[in-house]
């Protein structure tokens, strides 16, 4: 089963680890945010490849029937 944390539970988490006032927990949320960020943009790439491919791969079928 995937565990899944909210970005609350994982603050809370840092500060408590590490006897802090928070600080260390910012910096960690905003890693994580850019981490998600380049997931998000790597998954939209792979999408636009896969149309991308899929309308090529349509083009190609429809020269190769018309000739």
């Amino acid at each position: 089963m995937e565990k899944c944390f909210s970005l609350e539970e994982i603050k809370l988490a840092v500060d408590i680890a590490i006897g802090d006032d928070g600080f260390r927990s910012k910096e960690v949320s905003e890693i994580l945010e850019i981490f998600w960020k380049e997931r998000e943009e790597e998954a939209e790439r792979k999408i636009q490849d896969e149309q991308i491919k899929a309308y090529k791969e349509k083009r190609i079928d429809a020269f190769l029937q018309n000739n």
